[in-house]
This record gives structure tokens, C-alpha cells and sequence, in this order.
């Protein structure tokens, strides 16, 4: 799964404010910038900022911002997306690359398409991990969980 460094750092006229900064999202030295009140919201925050990023892209249909490497500094960490998005970006940029419509793919699943196209949207993604191994072997592909 694709993951970006992301930079927080606690404001220090307000300890409960954490502000993070994305770099690789959109090119600009500054990156993308979020906040969060504590560092656990921070992080949720950082993680929405990633997943839109990935979804606007997607959307355009472009490749994907490159990460960049993880400073070995106080205050990095990498940000993931959600696996419920990530999936959904997968399985739309995989019948993509096989030029197949969402009729072709959910025909190939053996799903109508209106359920299929519920599986590339990252709002509303969540197959079951029986439908996943029927994405797998309909795409020929394999599909590993990765623990970080």
C-alpha cells in the first residue's frame, strides 16, 4: 500500500494544536497542510488529506503523487489511506489497465454493475475478503496483506 511521509509538529503557543505537512501531494515545496487538535486527530486528518489526494487523482485520471522518502527527523511518520479506499483505487486503476468497462469487470465477478461500482467508490467500498479473492483471480492478480 502506498504511504507518505508527513511532518508533525505540535505548536508550542498551543501544546493541544498539531499541524502536518505532506509534501509529495502536490508538488509545491510546502506540501499539503492540515491540523488537528492532539496528535491523534492530526493523524486522522492527515489520513483524509492522503485519500482525497488519491481520490482527485484518480478521479483525473492520473498517476498517483510519488512518495517521497521518510526523513530519518523527529516528528515523521508515514500516512496511509484507508483500506476501504485503497482497495477501491486498486480494483478501478486495475480494470482500467485491462481497458474493461464496470460491465465487463462485474460480468467477469459474476455481480450486476451497480454492485461492482460500489466497490470503486472509496465512500462506499467494503467487499467482503470472498469477493476480494474473486477480484483476484478474475484480474490474475494476488493479492497479499502487508503488515507494517
Amino acid at each position: 500500500m502506498i504511504a507518505y511521509p508527513a511532518h508533525f509538529e505540535q505548536d508550542p503557543d498551543h501544546p493541544h494544536l498539531w499541524g502536518v505537512t505532506i509534501p509529495c501531494l502536490d508538488g509545491r515545496p510546502d506540501g499539503a497542510a492540515t491540523c488537528g487538535t492532539g496528535l491523534d486527530e492530526a493523524r486522522r486528518m492527515a489520513r483524509e488529506q492522503v485519500e482525497i489526494w488519491l481520490c482527485i487523482h484518480s478521479d483525473k485520471g492520473q498517476e498517483f503523487p510519488k512518495p517521497g522518502p521518510l526523513p530519518d527527523e523527529p516528528g515523521w511518520e508515514l500516512v496511509r489511506p484507508s483500506l476501504r479506499v485503497w482497495i477501491a483505487l486498486m480494483l478501478k486503476a486495475l480494470r482500467k489497465a485491462r481497458g474493461w468497462s464496470q460491465v465487463e469487470a462485474a460480468r467477469r465477478l459474476g455481480i450486476t454493475q451497480p454492485v461492482y461500482a460500489k466497490m470503486e467508490d472509496p465512500r462506499k467500498a467494503n467487499p467482503t475478503l470472498a469477493t476480494l479473492d474473486r477480484v483476484a483471480r478474475a484480474f490474475e492478480v494476488d493479492l497479499a496483506l502487508e503488515v507494517a
